[in-house]
This record gives structure tokens, sequence and C-alpha cells, in this order.
């Protein structure tokens, strides 16, 4: 289904003052109101995104599918090379593109946004039944939705590449627009998937409370967050790991329920820790209720079993015995599940 909306004149033009076509003109586009570079598109699909200043041909004439939901401006200038600007020829302000809907099967009707970055209030039409998000740019965050009714079901569809995060009770957004998920102290994750068929979540809005209830989730794939080495540390001695190191470092939630798996290869240890541990940005950033839950842990470091604990708010990879960790080169693997506030 196309997520774009054509700008207003369907067959575009950059012309001077008199109205005469201005071959190779430009036309640089931004949010409306502001400076800010705002990305246009050449295909309906939104998959193939313009240059910026988009350069007009021979015949004055160029394309621009917009982004629905996003308010642009275009600026029109006389030829130059860019980044450079031409002379100015004419501003066009708050051009909003339609976000496209669709019927729904049962009386609703889908809703598909291609937004990024932090969206706040996110407007819904009337009856919507079916957010879908659909975006090639970059990941997004949804800290709310306006003008839901009482008893209004909402499925929010990630469609995209990115993941999509949904704040529990944002104060980003009016109180009467934000999410109360299952998981309160992180953000509840749509993954992206393959042939972008991603994770869902559903809401049901309380109009006595004035919120929209998580009612079903699904996270849709593992999620693997970007490495930082910050999060590594050890009691005792320290741990060196780089991205390399890592194999495999991802989570699952279902409801408060939470899975890490993790396979480091050639990391390495020095002095006497006798505790390593994981910062929570790796695995999402939850907070952990259970401090016990472990299993399968394994370590090249066979002087001792070990296991995975999250007292403390951060996973640690200790021997049952206490004992110390050899220093050297040591793999790990394993996975740690438990509830999460």
């Amino acid at each position: 289904m196309a997520t774009g909306t054509y700008a207003p004149d369907p067959d575009l033009h950059v012309v001077d003052a008199n109205g005469i076509i201005v071959p190779g003109g430009l036309v640089w586009t931004y949010i409306a109101g502001t400076t800010t570079p705002a990305t246009t598109y050449t295909d309906v699909g939104l998959t193939v995104p313009n240059p910026n200043p988009i350069v007009a041909g021979s015949d004055g004439r160029f394309v621009a599918f917009l982004a629905g939901g996003i308010s642009y401006k275009f600026a029109y200038e006389m030829p130059a090379v860019p980044p450079a600007h031409g002379t100015g020829l004419t501003t066009r302000d708050n051009i909003l593109a339609v976000t496209t809907i669709t019927p729904g099967s049962a009386g609703g009707v889908t809703q598909i946004t291609a937004l990024t970055g932090t969206i706040n209030d996110l407007a819904l039409i009337p009856g919507c039944a079916m957010l879908i998000w659909r975006s090639a740019a970059a990941p997004a965050t949804f800290t709310g939705f306006s003008g839901g009714v009482d008893g209004q079901r909402l499925t929010v569809v990630n469609e995209s590449l990115y993941a999509l995060s949904l704040p529990h009770l944002s104060s980003s957004s009016l109180a009467a627009n934000r999410l109360l998920n299952f998981a309160t102290s992180a953000p509840t994750n749509l993954a992206a998937g393959p042939s972008y068929a991603g994770g869902s979540a559903t809401y049901l809005y309380d109009g006595s409370f004035a919120r929209w209830n998580l009612v079903a989730h699904e996270q849709g794939a593992w999620i693997s967050p970007t490495f930082n080495a910050a999060d590594y540390g050890a009691t005792g001695g320290t741990w060196s790991i780089a991205s390399g190191n890592v194999v495999r470092l991802a989570y699952r939630l279902s409801g408060r329920t939470l899975q890490i798996a993790f396979q480091f290869n050639g990391t390495t240890v020095a002095g006497t820790p006798t505790v390593l541990t994981i910062g929570a940005s790796q695995w999402g950033g939850y907070t952990p209720t259970d401090a016990s839950a472990v299993a399968l842990p394994y370590s090249s470091d066979v002087a001792a079993p070990i296991f995975v604990n999250s007292n403390g708010g951060i996973l640690k990879l200790q021997k049952l015995n206490g004992s110390a960790f050899a220093a050297g080169t040591v793999n790990f693997l394993g996975q740690w599940m438990g509830e999460v506030a």
C-alpha cells in the first residue's frame, strides 16, 4: 500500500517572478516554519529520498512525494552548485502532507505514517483501528496518541527497517494521550523485521481514566542494542570487550518477562575480578525485579561454574564458589530470564 502524498501541484516547476521556467532551479525542503531540512522522495512508496536541495530538470520540472503528517516549507532559488544557495525566488510554507488512510475491515480505518524522531500526541484519524509506521529513514518514538474515544482499539504495527519505541506514560504527551504499558521501567519496543514485517502492540482507550491501556504486545524479533563499551565493567579487576567480541547480545520482552541472550568471544580479564557486569542499556534499559532467574550460563574459564543474576539492576556474571576469574582470554555463552518492572 502506497504511503506517499504528492506535493500540492502534481506537475511541479521552478519559475521566476515572471512565470518563466528556470532550468536547474533549486528547491530546498524544510520542516514548516524552520530551516531544519526535511526529506522528500522520488517515489510514492517513500523509499528513494530526493537530494536536498532538489535540482529541477532542464524543463524546470521536479518530483516530490511527501511523508504523511509532516508540514513542509519549500524554498525556490535560481541555479547554483549545492551546498551553495542561489538567488531566492519564492517560499511556500506550511505544506501539510496528508497521512494515508485506507478502509478497515471492522468499521475502522488504517492510518499510515512515516514520521521519525520523537512524536508527541500523534493525531489519529477518527475511527482509526490500525496505525502502520513505515520509515526507511530513521527510528521513531511515539509518546502518545490524540483523538482516542472510549473503547477504541488501536493496533500499532511496525513495517519499517527500524525499531519503534512506545514509552510508558511519557510526560512529553498530554496526560489523556499517554500509553500505559505492561513494563513501566523502559519503553515497550516494536522490532523491525524482514520485508518490513515487524512487531505490533494493541491498545484500548479507557475514557474513564483517559489513557491508552496496552492489551497485547508482540515485539516481533529479538532486539540487539548498539554496542557501548561503557556498559561493561568488573569488580576487583577489569574486563575488556569490544564490539567485535559480541557474537550476540539481544533481548525480547513478553509481558513483563524479559529474556536476554548473550555470547562473547575473545574478551579478556585482568587483575582478580570476581564480578563482570553488563549495564541495562545493553538490554532495553529495564529494571529487573527478579534477581536470580538464570539459564544455561557457560564460561571458557572452567575453574568453577558461573551464574548470572541481576542484583542491583545490572547483569552480573559470577562464579558459584565466589572465586575470581582467571586473567587472560575468556568466552561466555548464556541467557538470563526474569521479571522486570
